[in-house]
C-alpha cells in the first residue's frame, strides 16, 4: 500500500504540466519511478525492522516480568507451606512436571504451582493433570495439588481428576491440614451432651 502511494506521487511529481510536455522524456520519467520505489522500498523496510524490532523488545519485556511474577507466587507458595506447618518441602529439579515434593501428615504431595490469571479450558486441566498423575507415580506422591492464585471455576472442582486437587494459595493450608481420604478423625466432644451429664 505504501509502495503503490509513492509509486502514484512518483508519477504526479513527473508528469509534465501541459506547457512543457516535449521537456519531459519518457526515460525520464522511468528513471524517477525507479528511484521514487527503490527510496520507498528502503523506507518501508527501515519501518517495518524498527516496528518488528521494538515489538520483539516488548514481547520480551512483557515475557521477564510474567516469569517475575510466576516466581514470586512460587515463592509465596512456599511461605505458605511453611507457615501451615510442613517441615520438609523439597524441590523437584529436572524433567519432572511439579514444583515442589510435601510429605505432611502421613502422605506425600507433588506440588504445581500455576499462576493462572483466567479460568483454563477442561482440556488443558486434563492435561496437566495426566501430566501430573505421572510424575506423582514417579515421585511417590499419594496426590498432586496444583495451587493457583485464584479459583479455576467449576473445570476445576473436586474429584474432576483423580489424584490431581486444584486449591487456590489461601486453600492450600487448609487442605494439607484435613486428614486423608478414607481416615476418621477422632470426633469431639459435643459440650452440650458433656455438660447434661
Amino acid at each position: 500500500m505504501g509502495i503503490l502511494a509513492s509509486l502514484v506521487g512518483a508519477l504526479v511529481a513527473v508528469i509534465p504540466s501541459g506547457t512543457n510536455m516535449e521537456a519531459t522524456t519518457r526515460s525520464e520519467i522511468v528513471m524517477t519511478v525507479r528511484v521514487t520505489a527503490i527510496v520507498s522500498l528502503a523506507l518501508i523496510s527501515l519501518v517495518a525492522s524498527v516496528y518488528r524490532f521494538r515489538t520483539v523488545q516488548e514481547d520480551l519485556d512483557s515475557m521477564s516480568a510474567e516469569m517475575a511474577q510466576s516466581m514470586i507466587f512460587e515463592r509465596s507458595v512456599f511461605k505458605t507451606l511453611k507457615k501451615s506447618g510442613v517441615r520438609e518441602v523439597k524441590l523437584v529439579l529436572g524433567d519432572a512436571l511439579g514444583d515442589f515434593l510435601v510429605d505432611t501428615g502421613g502422605r506425600r504431595y507433588l506440588i504445581e504451582v500455576k499462576r493462572w490469571r483466567h479460568k483454563a479450558p477442561i482440556s488443558l486441566l486434563a492435561q496437566l493433570a495426566k501430566r501430573l498423575s505421572v510424575s506423582a507415580n514417579e515421585s511417590g506422591a499419594q496426590e498432586s495439588l496444583v495451587v493457583t492464585p485464584r479459583s479455576l471455576g467449576p473445570a476445576a472442582k473436586p474429584g474432576q481428576f483423580p489424584g490431581v486437587v486444584f486449591v487456590t494459595e489461601k486453600r492450600l493450608a487448609a487442605y494439607l491440614k484435613q486428614p486423608p481420604d478414607g481416615v476418621q478423625t477422632p470426633a469431639k466432644p459435643n459440650k452440650l451432651a458433656v455438660n447434661a451429664e
